[in-house]
């Protein structure tokens, strides 16, 4: 009887393997931007908004599912956080591009993150699989310091 739960202890330790659920966040910098796969723009308009375009390599993603949100700050916290849409999933070119518009004043006190997560590869789009991913984030202050000063 005692050889019962030894038994299956080993069957359970013999089909363990690697867990795959690991969740990694990396921020994202105008030094290491370019090594992580992504490329960020700022250009400020006739109006004083700074045009962000954030480009993702798609070739140096781990994960096919991706989304990006935005935390728009001011001085005094939160305003508003807001899904971003890319405007073109898979582009010719193999890259995913968002972009969004704030004011200079939001810009130094927001964020974008990008995150990578396993899905179904037949669905890329479909439901978030329990397992790895990779959540980037960016300071949007980094772009848009020299952008604001134009």
């Amino acid at each position: 009887m005692k050889s019962i739960p030894l038994i299956a202890c080993a069957a359970l330790l013999a089909c363990a393997g690697p867990a795959n659920a690991v969740k990694v966040l990396s921020e994202v910098n105008p030094k290491n931007a370019a090594s992580e796969g992504f490329a960020v723009t700022t250009v400020r308009d006739d109006r004083g908004m700074l045009d962000f375009r954030v480009t993702r390599e798609v070739a140096k993603a781990r994960w096919q599912g991706r989304s990006a949100n935005l935390e728009v700050r001011g001085a005094k916290g939160l305003i508003a956080r807001c899904g971003v849409e890319p405007l073109a999933r898979n582009g010719r070119d193999g890259t995913v591009t968002y972009r969004f518009q704030l004011a200079p004043e939001q810009a130094m006190h927001s964020k974008l993150t990008v995150a990578e997560l396993q899905t179904d590869p037949a669905n890329p789009d479909g439901r978030q699989l329990i397992g790895g991913g990779t959540y980037y984030e960016f300071r949007l202050a980094d772009w848009a310091e020299p952008a604001a000063a134009k």
